[in-house]
C-alpha cells in the first residue's frame, strides 16, 4: 500500500510539473503519442520474443532471463499506454534488456545452461535414434 501512494505521489508530482512546463496541449500529446507508442511495442513483441527464443536456442541467455526480458518488456509496453509522465519514463526503462536484466537478475535463480550440453543431448538422442530401422511389414 505504502508503494502505491508513493508511486502516486511521484505521478501527481511530475506529471503536474511537466503540464506546468510545457502545458496541459502538449501533455494531451505526450499522452496520445505514448499510448501509440506502447501500442506499437505491444504489437511488434512477437518479433523480439521470437530473437529471444533464439539467443535462449543459441545459449547466448537463459530460459528465466528470457521469461524475465520478455515479462518486464510487456509490463513496460503497458506502463508506457497508461496516462502519466512517470509511468512512461518507467515502461521506456522497461524496454531496455539491459536494465531490464539488471533489474530482474536478484530475483533468478541462476542454472548453468549453455548450447554444448544441449547439443550433446540432442546429438546423443540421434545416435540412439540411428539404430532403428523403420520396416513395413505387407502380410498376404
Amino acid at each position: 500500500m505504502i508503494y502505491f501512494l508513493i508511486y502516486l505521489f511521484l505521478e501527481v508530482i511530475i506529471t503536474s510539473s511537466f503540464s506546468d512546463t510545457y502545458g496541459g496541449l502538449w501533455l494531451f500529446v505526450e499522452i496520445l503519442l505514448s499510448g501509440v507508442v506502447g501500442a506499437v511495442i505491444i504489437s511488434n513483441f512477437k518479433y523480439s520474443l521470437m530473437e529471444s527464443l533464439s539467443n535462449v536456442y543459441k545459449g547466448q541467455m537463459s530460459q528465466q532471463e528470457l521469461i524475465s526480458s520478455s515479462i518486464l518488456s510487456l509490463v513496460g509496453a503497458v506502463l508506457i499506454i497508461v496516462p502519466g509522465v512517470f509511468t512512461d519514463i518507467i515502461g521506456l526503462l522497461m524496454q531496455f534488456e539491459v536494465l531490464a536484466l539488471m533489474i530482474s537478475r536478484p530475483f533468478i535463480k541462476h542454472r548453468d545452461f549453455n548450447s554444448t550440453n544441449f547439443r550433446q543431448t540432442s546429438t546423443h538422442q540421434s545416435k540412439k535414434d540411428d539404430d532403428i530401422i523403420d520396416v513395413e511389414v505387407i502380410s498376404k
